[in-house]
């Protein structure tokens, strides 16, 4: 329908089985911001941010599934308008430093069409977060 019609649409999900089956570019959202965003076969094959990993290896069937997740600490309290200065999934991330909490953190390009909201990822574009 996509094609025959020309259209375009917004498909919000946390299903990211369903997301990779059906989207062509996603853009990974934590506490209502955009942390990553990608083609779709880019993000699943090369995911940069720590919370995009965290996603992956909680879905079902992921090849991820069995990898070590990202969580540093159980802070789920709610973010209020004005609060966050730096990362915002950075009080969960084992890999936050201080830089982390420095200040908003820019997207940066780390491929063709690939944005990250992670400095740690853009070091070299290729980050890989677990072993």
């Amino acid at each position: 329908m996509q094609d025959q019609l020309g259209l375009s649409y917004l498909f919000i999900s946390h299903d990211l089985n369903v997301v990779g089956y059906l989207c062509h570019e996603v853009a990974v959202m934590y506490k209502g911001h955009i942390m990553e965003y990608a083609p779709a076969d880019e993000l699943f094959d090369r995911p940069q941010h720590p919370y995009t990993h965290l996603l992956l290896s909680a879905a079902p069937d992921s090849e991820m599934a069995e990898k070590q997740p990202l969580l540093n600490a159980e802070d789920d309290s709610p973010e209020t308008p004005g609060q966050a200065v730096g990362c915002s999934f950075g009080p969960k991330c084992r890999l936050n430093e201080s830089r982390c909490e420095e200040g908003n953190q820019t997207f940066k390009k780390v491929g063709d069409n690939h944005y990250v909201r992670c400095w740690k990822a853009a070091q070299n574009g290729t980050t890989r977060y677990f072993p």
